[in-house]
């Protein structure tokens, strides 16, 4: 007797499905589906080579104590599951549906959200809810393995109430910020603000706006705010204010950090400070999460679901920033340019503090002058961000004009394209990516598909290596 090929692709989906289960258990719960599907199990275990099956199976009958094992095995499963139940009814379940929310993406993917005071969550792995599971049964006087307390966590997922929209972050509850701070919103003298905001050469009323923007809970704002100087001009100053009023609702980001967007879930605002890699801003997870679109977040040892985030970002760098002539990306930007600072004023942090009542009144003030809720942004100069596009083209156009030759009877292969552009200096994906959006945008080149004796070829057309 051989199993055929959709027998035993059955077969391996159901080993797949129940992959960390007994299998008495396997076919246990199996019962409930199909009588082909059962009489399967039993022919698969029948095997006594694990490498013959698949191909064929013995002809000889059933050990008629077989299905008594099974009953018995499917007995002592039903026993298990019923403490199983208890323990969750009785225990994990009034615990974790107090501290823990399930997060579950359209692609059904399920995340954990640890509830947190103030109105803010913090993502948590799977083994950091066993550890809570854990602390709770043995307070209880329960003592399970780490196996046996994974089951039950996956058991109570199951049955535990949903989200299917991460919550806002944080908002200003009263009159009391995220760390408990008074507020007393009034229009008073803010003498160093003023000298801080003094310095921006351009967008100064729109970077206030920006910063009451992360109060206002219903505020889904699609930009992100760059800030670039020289050094020793007040943004790292700015950047500690915020991390004070705003605690934990605040990520500390690294764009080397493959799994940032992972650190901003629950949290209202992520800051890249002191960034070198610029060209971040034209990443598409960058862009995607800005723009209000769903994205894939992966966690170290875990497993990658999709989101929509409501944090917004500022960056703060000493170079220039990295931008396209692209309508879109000219939106998503508030740019603000910073001189070195010509005075020296004593205390500067500890006045910034002080005087944050009467800045953040300021804040608001321009938040309700500048921001359109209908495009969900703040306006500003975009003067200057043409100005950086121009500059940015100004470079791809000398690395083009120095490396390649255009003609429209010219093809080059992406291999010897991206390491021509490697050899110019544009090393990183993101880098590459820009010159290839410019090559499209201006010339209409991309890499498109050719047959070659038969076989299909990539090549980008219109362009080749001097």
């Amino acid at each position: 007797m051989k199993l055929t090929a959709e027998q035993h692709e059955r077969v391996m989906d159901m080993k797949r499905m129940y992959k960390t289960v007994h299998y008495a258990k396997m076919i246990f719960e199996t019962l409930g589906g199909t009588p082909e599907d059962i009489q399967l199990l039993e022919l698969w275990d029948l095997v006594p080579d694990p490498e013959a099956r698949g191909a064929r199976a013995r002809s000889s009958k059933v050990d008629p104590s077989y299905k008594e094992k099974i009953a018995a095995a499917a007995e002592k499963y039903l026993r298990d599951r019923e403490k199983s139940v208890k323990a969750i009814q009785e225990i994990i379940s009034p615990n974790l549906d107090k501290t823990v929310l399930v997060y579950m993406d359209s692609a059904g993917g399920k995340s954990y959200l640890e509830k947190l005071p103030e109105n803010q969550v913090k993502a948590i792995s799977s083994a950091q809810l066993d550890s809570l599971v854990a602390k709770a049964l043995l307070t209880n006087g329960h003592h399970l393995l780490s196996k046996q307390i994974t089951e039950h966590v996956k058991t109570w997922s199951l049955v535990a109430e949903t989200i299917n929209v991460l919550p806002a972050s944080i908002s200003i509850q009263g009159e009391l910020t995220y760390n408990q701070i008074k507020l007393d919103l009034k229009d008073s003298p803010t003498p160093t603000w003023d000298y801080f905001l003094s310095k921006a050469e351009m967008n100064e009323r729109s970077l206030m706006a920006f910063v009451w923007a992360m109060f206002e809970k219903e505020c889904k704002l699609q930009q992100y705010l760059f800030l670039e100087g020289p050094g020793r001009d007040g943004k790292g100053s700015f950047i500690r204010w915020l991390e004070n009023i705003l605690c934990d609702a605040l990520a500390p980001l690294s764009a080397s950090d493959k799994y940032w967007p992972a650190n901003c879930i629950g949290r209202r605002v992520g800051v890249f400070n002191d960034l070198n890699n610029v060209n971040i801003v034209l990443s598409s997870t960058f862009k995607q999460i800005v723009g209000g679109d769903s994205v894939s977040i992966e966690q170290k040892y875990e497993k990658s679901f999709g989101a929509k985030l409501d944090t917004i970002f500022i960056l703060t760098s000493n170079k220039p920033l990295m931008m396209t002539s692209e309508d879109s990306d000219k939106r998503r930007c508030i740019y603000v340019k910073f001189k070195k600072d010509t005075e020296n004023i004593e205390n500067y942090e500890h006045k910034l503090k002080i005087e944050t009542n009467g800045f953040l009144f300021k804040c608001k003030k321009a938040f309700e002058e500048l921001y359109d809720d209908s495009q969900n942004i703040i306006k500003c100069d975009r003067e200057c961000l043409e100005e950086a596009a121009a500059s940015n083209e100004e470079r791809y156009l000398a690395i083009l004009e120095t490396n390649f030759i255009l003609g429209e009877e010219f093809k080059i292969s992406p291999t010897d394209f991206t390491n021509t552009l490697n050899a110019a200096g544009i090393v990183t994906q993101t880098e590459v990516s820009g010159f290839k959006q410019y090559l499209k945008r201006v010339y209409s080149i991309e890499r498109s598909q050719q047959r070659i004796d038969g076989n299909p070829k990539r090549f980008y057309f219109g362009i080749k290596r001097k």
